[in-house]
C-alpha cells in the first residue's frame, strides 16, 4: 500500500481507507446537489414562463439554486461519513461551483460577482457540511 493506506486493526475489511473513504460520499453529494440544483432551476424557470420576472433576476436565482443545492450536497456527504463535514461540503460546493462556471452562468466574466460566487457556494456546501455531521439520525 502507499503511504497513509494502512488499515487500522480494529477497522472492518470492507471499509474503504485514506481519502478513498471520502471520494464516494463527495459524488454522492455533488449528484445530490445538482439534482437539487436542477429542480430548483425547473421551477424557477416554470414561474419565469408563468409570472413575468425582470431579467436581472436570473443569475442571483441561478446562483441561488447552486448554493442550495451546495448545501444539500454538503449535507448528503457529510451525513454518510459523519465526519469532517466542512471539508466535504466546501469540496461539494466547489465542485458544483465549477459546474456553474463551466456552464457559463454570469458570461460576463470573473470579476466581482464571480468572487462572490466563489465564495458564497462553497460556504453554503460547507454550511451543510456542518450541519450533516452534527444532525443524529432518528433510530428507534
Amino acid at each position: 500500500g502507499g503511504v497513509g493506506l494502512k488499515r487500522a486493526k480494529n477497522k472492518p475489511k470492507n471499509e474503504p481507507v485514506g481519502y478513498l473513504k471520502f471520494v464516494r460520499p463527495l459524488l454522492v453529494g455533488c449528484g445530490v446537489g445538482a439534482a437539487v440544483c436542477a429542480v430548483i432551476l425547473m421551477a424557477l424557470a416554470l414561474a419565469m414562463s408563468i409570472k413575468d420576472l425582470p431579467q436581472s433576476l436570473v443569475e442571483p436565482l441561478a446562483v441561488f439554486a447552486v448554493a442550495l443545492g451546495a448545501f444539500c450536497g454538503g449535507f448528503c456527504s457529510a451525513k454518510i461519513v459523519r465526519e469532517k463535514g466542512l471539508l466535504l461540503g466546501i469540496c461539494c460546493g466547489a465542485v458544483l461551483f465549477c459546474v456553474l462556471a463551466f456552464f457559463g452562468v454570469g458570461g460576463e466574466g470573473f470579476g466581482t460577482a464571480g468572487l462572490i460566487r466563489l465564495a458564497v457556494i462553497p460556504l453554503c456546501g460547507g454550511v451543510g457540511g456542518i450541519l450533516g455531521v452534527n444532525t443524529r439520525s432518528r433510530r428507534k
